[in-house]
């Protein structure tokens, strides 16, 4: 892995030597940070390993001491993980393909990989050069990102469903007439949600923050092709483009969706215990119970998922984060416009 991103680093130097103008270096740019941002995503999840452990063998044990139904989140994750795992090998093996059926890209790349040094070689070793290196690179830079998103994904899923089922000891609370016993579960459960949440933001906030930025520096470099200021004529980085990058850019708004969640359903249950509590209230003998639900969810910080700190995933921070996207690069084709204006 250090291997593949210290030789790609070492390309996007020697490619920073080439660009003409403001453009193509932002683009080279983009793609070093690329490959830096990743590489500290993968040595924070090393030296959070523990935390990630600990959090892996609470989730294993929430259907069998808590009674928490979450299969059907794992399946889903185990079907998306499955068709990610068929599209790479549906990738790798038409960049193969290409490369073996087009003498002059496979030339290309050889050049690009041995410096454009005057290295002669036969085709068949120029073709496994290249696929070696686009494989390293590809699995390291596009594979790995999304795997942890997926996992960060199921995470955030089982934390809104045991949010979910703290929400529905409320209902059971409003009906029953034992109302202090049904108090002390959902006492119980909202304790196993914010432990879950905590736990879950020691194990990977760190990463995440790392996975957002190189998620976002891929979304640069995705609309800054789509508004034409680089192109490739490589048929092998279109076919990149096309299938894992796309993903990667998905993969930005899915984390903020999914994350954002966990706040949304904290929001919605902290509302319904006040009413809750409100009109418990009202009524003479519960009003020690109602004390006690509102001293109890007051004592509790609202439960929000961050990035190591830096952002919080909220549903406003999902529209925000588009507009800055939307908003740089509209700027930068303005200056650009400007520039080729001002030449001619």
């Amino acid at each position: 892995m250090h291997v593949f991103t210290a030789y790609s680093l070492a390309l996007s130097a020697s490619d920073i030597t080439k660009c003409e103008d403001f453009i193509c270096l932002k683009y080279i740019l983009s793609l070093s940070v690329w490959d830096v941002l990743n590489l500290a995503t993968w040595y924070s999840m090393y030296i959070r390993r523990t935390h990630i452990k600990s959090l892996l063998k609470v989730f294993a044990t929430l259907e069998n001491q808590h009674g928490y139904n979450i299969s059907g989140y794992k399946s889903v994750i185990n079907i998306l993980l499955g068709v990610l795992l068929l599209l790479c090998l549906a990738l790798f093996g038409t960049i193969i393909f290409l490369l073996l059926n087009d003498a002059v890209e496979t030339q290309s790349w050889f050049m690009n990989l041995t410096f454009i040094s005057n290295i002669s070689s036969t085709f068949p070793v120029k073709v496994a050069l290249a696929v070696v290196y686009i494989t390293g690179t590809r699995i390291f830079r596009s594979v790995t990102p999304l795997l942890l998103t997926l996992f960060y994904v199921q995470c955030c899923l089982v934390l809104s469903h045991v949010i979910k089922e703290t929400s529905e000891q409320l209902c059971i609370l409003r009906s029953s007439e034992d109302k202090a016993h049904k108090i002390q579960n959902f006492i119980r459960h909202y304790n196993i949600a914010h432990g879950l949440v905590s736990l879950t933001e020691s194990a990977l906030s760190l990463q995440v923050f790392w996975l957002m930025s190189s998620h976002f520096s891929v979304i640069f470099s995705t609309i800054s092709k789509i508004l034409g200021f680089y192109e490739h004529n490589s048929v092998v980085y279109n076919t990149e483009n096309y299938s894992l990058t796309s993903l990667q850019n998905i993969s930005f708004f899915l984390i903020i969706y999914f994350a954002s969640k966990v706040n949304s359903e904290d929001v919605e249950m902290r509302e319904a215990v006040k009413n809750i509590a409100f009109q418990l209230s009202l009524v003479k003998e519960y009003k020690e119970c109602s004390d006690l639900q509102l001293r109890f969810i007051q004592s509790k910080r609202e439960l929000v998922l961050t990035a190591w700190g830096v952002f919080r995933f909220t549903r406003n921070f999902l529209f925000t984060s588009a507009g800055v996207l939307i908003t740089y690069n509209l700027l930068i084709l303005q200056l650009n416009t400007y520039h080729e204006n001002t030449i001619l």
